[in-house]
């Protein structure tokens, strides 16, 4: 990291387009810096079917459930790499833009009030 300080700058650059194209299509990220990008999604049972169909489109991210975090509170968790191009940012976006449709997890999907969004951890 001393030595390519520009692979961090990357990274974050990275993270923020990526954190961005999940608002841009009504997920419930928090805010960070980190290349890890917690999706909300509530029941564990979405956790697992969204898991599982982002998979078969090509997509590789794990849910996290109970115990790991509170029960009803499942997340899908996403991790962005300095080798993530715009087309791949864009190929996520799109096919979670309509897995976000068929399994119900967009901001509007949710009480106003969830707590997920909490600068708290979950």
């Amino acid at each position: 990291m001393e030595q390519e300080p520009e692979r961090v700058k990357r990274l974050h650059d990275v993270a923020r387009r990526m954190r961005a194209a999940y608002r841009d299509i009504g997920l419930l990220v928090r805010d960070s810096v980190a290349p890890i990008i917690p999706i909300y999604v509530g029941s564990e049972e979405k956790a697992y079917l969204l898991s599982r169909d982002m998979f078969e489109r090509g997509i590789f991210a794990l849910p996290a459930v109970f115990p790991a975090v509170p029960r009803g509170k499942a997340i899908i968790r996403t991790g962005c790499m300095t080798s993530h191009e715009n087309r791949h940012i864009e190929k996520v976006a799109e096919v979670l833009g309509s897995l976000s449709r068929k399994h119900r997890i967009r901001i509007e999907d949710f009480d106003a009030g969830e707590p997920f969004l909490a600068k708290a951890s979950p």
